[in-house]
């Protein structure tokens, strides 16, 4: 099972999957940084070395695929699943060759995953944003496509999920806070319903 979570830069993607991580009870972050040329390394962080090292409010700050490794406990064994983290999608050809290469590895995972993972930033979440739009279009001819309305821990963010549910109404859209938490158990019956 590969998840690929997408959406534009600053959504709250990479947190978002590191909170996932958390809620499965897993103490450590274990991933596979894919470069864009083909290059693997994989890597092992603690969930606080994660977010000082992962996270960052700048755009951009993930400029190539992630791929985290859960581990998931499935009756009386364990089977692991893939969650991608992935550069942010932008609607402009970006003057930076690796925010290129990082946007366009992103767009080559979306055929090679079994679900899609659709953050919104639900605090500045706008009706017209031609990326979400896009995402949402190609979504919806997937078999597990998924809306995450982010930052609901901000009081805009709670505000907006009604414009999103309605916007994207052919799709599921989970209010979530990356940040504290706030319904990830929906977020994880979805999640063991796939696997």
């Amino acid at each position: 099972m590969k998840i690929l979570v997408v959406g534009k830069p600053n959504v709250g993607k990479t947190l978002f999957i590191i909170q996932l991580i958390k809620q499965f009870n897993v103490d450590n972050l274990t991933y596979t940084f894919i470069h864009h040329n083909g290059h693997k390394y994989k890597k092992k962080l603690s969930i606080d070395e994660g977010i000082n090292l992962l996270v960052s409010d700048k755009a951009n700050h993930t400029l190539n695929i992630h791929d985290f490794t859960i581990p998931i406990k499935k009756g009386k064994g364990k089977i692991e699943i893939s969650v991608m983290d992935s550069c942010g999608i932008l609607p402009i050809i970006h003057h930076i060759d690796t925010i290129r290469e990082g946007i366009a590895q992103t767009l080559q995972q979306f055929k090679q995953a079994s679900a899609i993972f659709h953050v919104i930033d639900s605090s500045c979440y706008v009706s017209d944003s031609i990326i979400d739009k896009e995402i949402y279009d190609f979504g919806l001819q997937q078999n597990n496509y998924l809306i995450l309305a982010n930052k609901i821990d901000i009081e805009r963010g709670q505000l907006t999920v009604p414009r999103i549910k309605n916007d994207f109404s052919k799709a599921i859209v989970l209010p979530v806070s990356a940040k504290t938490g706030e319904g990830m158990r929906e977020v994880i019956k979805y999640v063991n319903k796939l696997i």
